[in-house]
């Protein structure tokens, strides 16, 4: 399907990733500057202690075992089903 076109528009300009932005880099647009601090900034440097790389809990943990009987394929995991909201009123006896 052809794309009709008026002659006053102008072709989109096409911007590179390297090539700076044509609107950005323009003196309506100025680089900001950011003042260098007044304070030293601090070094970051190693902890004196080591950190712990892995936390094992101090309790025995279940292991998992199969069951004894064969699940079916299309068993769904075992979440708890959200309780059916009960009306409040008392239902007539039929």
């Amino acid at each position: 399907m052809p794309v009709f076109r008026s002659p006053e528009l102008k072709p989109p300009v096409l911007v590179s990733p390297e090539l700076p932005h044509p609107v950005l880099s323009s003196p309506a647009f100025p680089k900001p500057r950011f003042p260098e601090p007044s304070f030293p900034l601090p070094m970051l440097r190693k902890p004196a202690f080591p950190l712990p790389k892995l936390v094992l809990p101090s309790f025995p943990l279940p292991k998992l075992k199969k069951p004894a009987f064969p699940l079916p394929r299309f068993a769904l995991p075992m979440l708890p089903l959200p309780r059916l909201a009960l009306p409040i009123f008392p239902m007539p006896k039929l």
